[in-house]
């Protein structure tokens, strides 16, 4: 009798996915709004580790309060609704974030995650890096990948090893190269600009 297969793992990335925004640019705001003359903190953490000792720094001294964030309502149902899969948040974001997220979601949404990958002191888990920690993953638990992001910047290598690619807001080129007959599209409004928007342009980059 053959072994039943293993179950699927299904990874959401947190940032412009799971919610709208960037954790980075929100801790940011935040910090310049309760000092701004803590914007030399920022630059100088940019200049000395770049955008992952600004994300380390930024969860350590300005923990957001996750129930304030914008959740992406339509994916979180989704995600409760896959029984078949191992749910596993997958994000670029400071792993004390990610969990403070990942507590969050648990508690209010009954999203529960059986894994958390995200960034470290040493490792911006974004891109081909995150691509490689879900493969490694998947081998460990002998099965395969789904993943749900965003970004056309960074996700293009998460989304080609994946076995099936899900989406939120994609551009029609990210569809064409790596939708599927299987892909879910979730669609979610912008998220607000603010008195910050400009003054954060160095963060724009997704991660």
């Amino acid at each position: 009798m053959a072994a039943a297969a293993k179950p699927v793992i299904l990874a959401l990335d947190l940032d412009g996915t799971l919610h709208q925004g960037d954790l980075a640019q929100l801790g940011a705001a935040a910090l310049l709004r309760r000092n701004p003359l803590r914007a030399a903190s920022l630059a100088w953490w940019l200049l000395r580790g770049g955008r992952l000792l600004l994300k380390n720094r930024l969860a350590a001294t300005q923990p957001l309060d996750m129930a304030t964030l914008e959740w992406n309502a339509e994916l979180i149902a989704y995600a409760k609704s896959r029984d078949d899969c191992v749910l596993v948040l997958a994000s670029g974001a400071a792993a004390a974030e990610a969990k403070r997220a990942a507590a969050h979601l648990a508690e209010a949404h009954g999203l529960e995650f059986a894994e958390i990958l995200a960034a470290s002191a040493e490792v911006n888990l974004i891109g081909v890096r995150k691509a490689e920690a879900l493969r490694a993953l998947a081998r460990a638990r002998e099965t395969e990948y789904e993943y749900a992001g965003d970004s056309p910047r960074q996700d293009p290598p998460v989304f080609a090893g994946a076995k099936v690619s899900h989406f939120v807001n994609p551009s029609p080129e990210m569809l064409q190269e790596h939708g599927s007959a299987a892909s879910r599209v979730f669609t979610t409004p912008p998220p607000p600009g603010g008195p910050w928007r400009r003054l954060l342009g160095m963060l724009q980059a997704k991660g």
